[in-house]
């Protein structure tokens, strides 16, 4: 967050970082209001006790490379691209959508670009299942076979005098790219959890090398 200027509004001719090597172009994601969002939707099915879904994963969904046209959670979930819900054939079912765009196209997009995450908000609409509780995962593995991983506790995050109990915002700098994997569970029935990303910048990685934190 370096060359972050909260004065500067949103212009895509505006590169912040160019090298002609390989098409790498960054550029500020703010708007008159302030960091962009996008925010992403997991609804639980009707039958669902828990599942733990992709929301991002695009380098290694683990059956992409055989077959492109399948997404497969490494949980047991499986999504066929153009449909946006994730089953695990056994009644459990999470549904993924996005506000500003099909969700399908930012996993996708994930290959050729990468973002820089400041914020999440999360926001769960079943007051009794034990959401916030459900560690966010974060795993980085490259194609190499390099693995790190992090846990993200949203309780942690939790202020004990906060009036609005059915959310919590998450400071973070994660850079989300094509090695980077985010798993989330989903718990109970009917469970709505929305994930609002809240982006400083991004990068268009078209050959070239990914964002740093």
């Amino acid at each position: 967050m370096k060359n972050y200027d909260p004065t500067l509004s949103y212009d895509p001719t505006v590169k912040l970082n160019y090298s002609g090597g390989g098409f790498v172009e960054e550029y500020r994601a703010t708007n008159p209001t302030g960091w962009a969002k996008l925010d992403i939707v997991l609804t639980g099915g009707a039958a669902l006790t828990s599942g733990t879904v992709d929301v991002f994963n695009y380098l290694n969904s683990s059956s992409k490379v055989s077959d492109p046209d399948t997404l497969t959670s490494e949980s047991g979930f499986s999504l066929t691209t153009g449909a946006q819900t994730w089953d695990n054939g056994g009644g459990d079912s999470v549904t993924l959508t996005c506000t500003q765009t099909a969700w399908v196209t930012v996993f996708e997009a994930m290959g050729v670009a990468s973002m820089h995450v400041a914020l999440i908000r999360m926001i769960r609409s079943v007051a009794g299942a034990n959401q916030f509780g459900q560690s966010i995962e974060v795993k980085k593995k490259t194609f190499l076979g390099g693995q790190v991983n992090n846990d993200i506790n949203p309780s942690a995050f939790l202020s004990p005098d906060q009036f609005q109990t059915d959310r919590v915002d998450i400071p973070i700098d994660l850079v989300i790219d094509a090695e980077t994997g985010v798993y989330v569970t989903v718990v109970g029935n009917s469970q709505v959890v929305t994930l609002s990303m809240f982006i400083d910048r991004y990068k268009k990685t078209y050959g070239g090398s990914s964002l740093k934190s």
